[in-house]
């Protein structure tokens, strides 16, 4: 199976030569790449992260009411699929044309906004939250968005857009942002929205569940997320091994 739709058609070199650092810097803060999984790939995605989260929820014995609920970390420890995302070339490519440095995985996590439950995410929020304005950029994301669904058990997706809501510019603003100017952008199923950590943003709650993969990456001297803990040796002796890029990029 065919794996990411970079590998049906999509062009992917004119999308890294597209791409504008300045943009996620000095401009309206984030760009759009519009479908970039095929929708086999999104199924398993959704498939491996509604596993996953089965898995995160007996072990710590989360319940519906802790913000928690509907987060799913560093799913790359349990999915080998999504290991092959985050270590893609065209994700790497990414990385290296918007860090300085030797950028790697500040975070990877699923998200299940339910309809019925709150969820930090539906909240104005930006991912890297500093009082100091970076330029060039110190972190940036990479969203991808999965679809609308009436039941995840039955993966029966709706063939709708996300609405996502975002403050353009806001990346380079202190404090919270002016409200007055949010702007709702609708993003298919299987598309990436590429922004500037600092960029103020939320999902908005509709109808439907909703399910993301997030990515962020930052310059390596920052203190990331991740953590093995929850891997065994014998997951670390056979995934990560010395000189590895997955070795690099979780650094």
């Amino acid at each position: 199976m065919k794996i990411f739709q970079e590998y049906v058609g999509i062009n992917q070199t004119k999308i890294i030569e597209d791409a504008s650092s300045k943009e996620l810097s000095d401009g309206c803060g984030y760009y759009i790449i519009d479908k970039y999984f095929e929708e086999k790939s999104i199924e398993k995605i959704i498939k491996d992260l509604i596993y996953i989260e089965k898995e995160q929820v007996i072990l710590h014995s989360l319940d519906k009411e802790n913000s928690e609920y509907g987060q799913i970390r560093s799913p790359f420890l349990y999915s080998k699929f999504i290991r092959n995302i985050l270590c893609s070339e065209f994700i790497l490519k990414l990385v290296k044309k918007h860090l300085v440095g030797n950028g790697i995985c500040h975070l990877i996590n699923g998200q299940i906004i339910r309809k019925t439950i709150n969820h930090n995410q539906s909240l104005w929020h930006r991912d890297f939250n500093k009082s100091h304005i970076s330029n060039p950029i110190m972190a940036f994301n990479i969203l991808c968005f999965l679809g609308e669904y009436d039941n995840f058990y039955k993966f029966s997706t709706l063939k709708k857009s996300h609405q996502f809501s975002l403050i353009p510019g806001s990346q380079k603003s202190h404090g919270y942002p002016n409200i007055k100017i949010e702007k709702t952008i609708s993003l298919n199923p299987g598309s990436l929205l590429v922004f500037n950590s600092q960029l103020w943003h939320k999902v908005l709650v509709t109808g439907n569940d909703q399910l993301f993969l997030n990515l962020m990456f930052t310059e390596p001297f920052i203190k990331q997320q991740i953590n093995l803990l929850g891997a065994s040796k014998d997951w670390i002796d056979k995934n990560i091994k010395k000189e590895s890029e997955l070795a690099r990029i979780i650094g």
